[in-house]
């Protein structure tokens, strides 16, 4: 197995399980894949996931809503949200987007913010300069993460500046 899954415990006959959270679904991984040298989220111990995301306040868009929505669903499930915002770093606007505010964060900074928080786990909402950042360090420290891609970013940054798609 060179990935790691969520699955019912039942599907995975024989199989060493983890539970990760209070439902009825567990990870399971090769004893050599990195999230099985990750701590355990004991009984008693809330589980902390630390969400990076370019796209927060004062921004009104469906990625804040949704990120705003999935915090409340993860906190009902005793599961602590921690997000890595552009509203602890200093910012600049998009050009010819201003509404939108990128963090002007360094390597170190986001290092030292992941480490104040120590998750979990790390889950990247985008690819603007925060989630970069919180990827190259989970890179660098072989740290594993999760992504999603709600966006077409790339063909949105190219047909606002002269940076290429790929």
């Amino acid at each position: 197995l060179d990935g790691a899954l969520l699955a019912l415990e039942a599907e995975l006959p024989g199989m060493a399980t983890a539970e990760v959270a209070r439902d009825p679904f567990v990870l399971a991984c090769a004893p050599s894949h990195p999230l099985a040298r990750r701590r355990a989220i004991s009984a008693g111990r809330v589980m902390r996931i630390l969400i990076a995301t370019d796209a927060w306040h004062p921004q009104v868009n469906g990625v804040v809503q949704t990120l705003e929505r999935l915090s409340e669903q993860l906190e009902a499930m005793n599961i602590e949200t921690a997000f890595l915002t552009p509203s602890e770093f200093t910012t600049a606007p998009l050009p010819t987007y201003p509404d939108i505010k990128l963090a002007l964060a360094t390597q170190g900074a986001v290092r030292r913010r992941i480490a104040a928080i120590d998750p979990d786990h790390i889950h990247i909402v985008t690819e603007g300069p925060l989630g970069m950042l919180a990827r190259w360090h989970c890179l660098a420290v072989k740290r594993p993460f999760t992504t999603s891609y709600h966006t077409r970013f790339p063909e949105y940054v190219r047909s606002r500046a002269p940076f290429p798609e790929s």
